[in-house]
C-alpha cells in the first residue's frame, strides 16, 4: 500500500517542516579512512539524546495503545503450509443457496426461503424478481413503534423452526441482527473436525477433548459430541448458551459429555492456560466485535494476537488440530494465517488457509456461482 499523509493532517507550507521531521539529527557515523573527516574530540560532551528518542518505535498516526504485549514468534516455522484454499458448500437437503447477487442472497432453510444482506454479492442476479419477492422473510433491519420488525414476514410465516444438519436436528430463529441461528459454510469445518475426532477417538481409550471458544448456538458442539469428544463449550451469550442446550434437547442428546459455560472467551482461555488444561481440538469462530458478561471488550484486529497465543498453549502437542474462523473484516486470509503460522508453526503439521465459500445451485447449463463468506485457517498438528 502507498505510503500517504495521515487523514485528517494538512501538508506543511513551503519552506516548513513537517512537525514529525521536528528532531535533533541523528550523530554522524565514524568516518573511514581516507574520506578526510576530522576524529571528534575525546572531551567532547555525548549527544544529548531526544523525548523523542526514549519513547520507542514510532507508532501510526491514530493508532491506539495495545491492549498488552504482541506475542513473539516461536520459529523457526516446521509446519508446511497451503494458502488460497477454497472450502466449498453446496448445500444439503435442508439447505440451499438458490441465488446472490446485488447485495443479498436468496436461501432456503427446511421449508423457509429467506433474503438476507450479502454485501459480497456485488453481481447481478440470476432468477427473476418473483422469485426473490415470493420469499418467506426479508431482512430489512427496520424498527417498529411496537417493538422490533427487522424482518418483513410472508402471511402465516412464524419467527422459529426446525431443520437438521449431519443428522443433528435444531431450532432455527429469526434474529434481530439478522441471522437464523446456523452458518451453513461452517459444515466444510464440521465435517473435517468430526472426522479428526473419529481418528483420535480410535487410536485412545479416553475421549478426545474439544473446546468451542464463542460457540454460538452449539451445532459444532453436538456434532462434535456426536463424533466420540467431550465438549466444553464458551459464549458469552447467556441466550446463545440457552439456545444451545434447546438444541442438544432437541437432538436427543441430553446426556453427551458437553459442559456449557456462560464465561468471556478471553477469560476463560487465561484460566485453562494456568490450571494447566489442555485440549485435542480448539474451533476458535469469533465475531468482529463483542461484550463479555462481565463488560469485558472484544476486538478481533486488538484481540486475536493475545487469543491465538492462548490457544496455542492449550492445544496439545501432536495429532491435535485448530480451526479459526473470522467473519466481517477488512482483511486477506493472509493475515490470520501468518499470525497462525508464527504461533503454531513451530510445531509438526500443516496449516491451511483459505475462504470459506457456498456454491449457488444454479440453472440448467450454467452452474451456480461461488459466494465467499469467511476467512478461514486450520492447523493439524502431527506426531513429532
Amino acid at each position: 500500500m502507498p505510503k500517504s499523509r495521515p487523514p485528517g493532517r494538512a501538508a506543511p507550507p513551503p519552506g516548513r517542516r513537517d512537525d514529525r521531521s521536528q528532531r535533533a539529527p541523528a550523530p554522524r557515523a565514524e568516518a573511514r579512512p581516507g574520506q578526510g573527516a576530522k576524529p571528534a574530540p575525546r572531551d567532547a560532551a555525548p549527544a544529548r539524546r531526544t523525548p523523542e528518542a526514549d519513547r520507542g518505535p514510532a507508532r501510526p498516526a491514530g493508532a491506539s495503545e495495545p491492549k498488552r504485549p504482541v506475542p513473539r514468534p516461536l520459529g523457526p516455522r516446521r509446519a508446511a503450509e497451503t494458502i488460497g484454499v477454497m472450502l466449498e458448500t453446496e448445500g444439503w437437503d435442508a439447505y440451499q443457496l438458490l441465488d446472490s447477487g446485488e447485495g443479498a442472497k436468496l436461501e432456503r432453510y427446511g421449508a423457509l426461503t429467506v433474503v438476507r444482506p450479502e454485501p459480497q454479492a456485488m453481481y447481478p442476479r440470476r432468477l427473476p424478481e418473483a422469485a426473490w419477492a415470493a420469499a418467506g422473510a426479508a431482512f430489512t433491519g427496520d424498527v417498529e413503534e411496537e417493538g422490533p420488525g427487522r424482518w418483513r414476514l410472508a402471511d402465516g410465516i412464524g419467527d422459529s423452526w426446525e431443520m437438521a444438519v449431519m443428522g443433528i436436528p435444531f431450532a432455527c430463529r429469526l434474529t434481530s441482527f439478522r441471522h437464523v441461528g446456523v452458518f451453513p459454510e461452517q459444515v466444510a469445518h464440521w465435517t473435517y473436525m468430526a472426522d479428526r475426532l473419529r481418528a483420535l477417538s480410535a487410536t485412545r481409550t479416553e475421549r478426545p477433548q474439544l473446546l468451542n471458544l464463542f460457540g454460538y448456538t452449539g451445532l459444532a458442539s453436538l456434532i462434535a459430541a456426536s463424533a466420540g469428544a467431550d465438549v466444553t463449550h464458551v459464549d458469552a451469550s447467556k441466550k446463545s448458551v440457552a439456545w444451545g442446550r434447546e438444541n442438544q434437547a432437541l437432538a436427543g442428546l441430553d446426556a453427551a459429555p458437553i459442559r456449557w459455560i456462560v464465561d468471556d472467551a478471553v477469560t476463560f482461555a487465561e484460566r485453562e492456560v494456568r490450571r494447566g488444561r489442555q485440549y485435542d481440538g480448539i474451533l476458535l469462530d469469533p465475531p468482529r466485535f463483542g461484550r463479555g458478561p462481565d463488560g469485558e471488550v472484544w476486538d478481533l484486529t486488538e484481540d486475536l494476537p493475545h487469543m491465538l497465543d492462548l490457544v496455542r498453549r492449550i492445544l496439545k502437542p501432536g495429532p491435535s488440530f485448530l480451526v479459526l474462523t473470522a467473519y466481517a473484516i477488512r482483511a486477506s486470509f493472509l493475515s490470520i494465517h501468518e499470525l497462525t503460522a508464527d504461533l503454531l508453526g513451530d510445531r509438526p503439521g500443516t496449516i491451511r488457509s483459505g475462504e470459506l465459500v457456498l456454491r449457488e445451485t444454479g440453472l440448467p447449463g450454467q452452474p451456480g456461482r461461488r459466494l465467499s463468506t469467511s476467512m478461514f485457517t486450520r492447523f493439524e498438528g502431527e506426531a513429532p
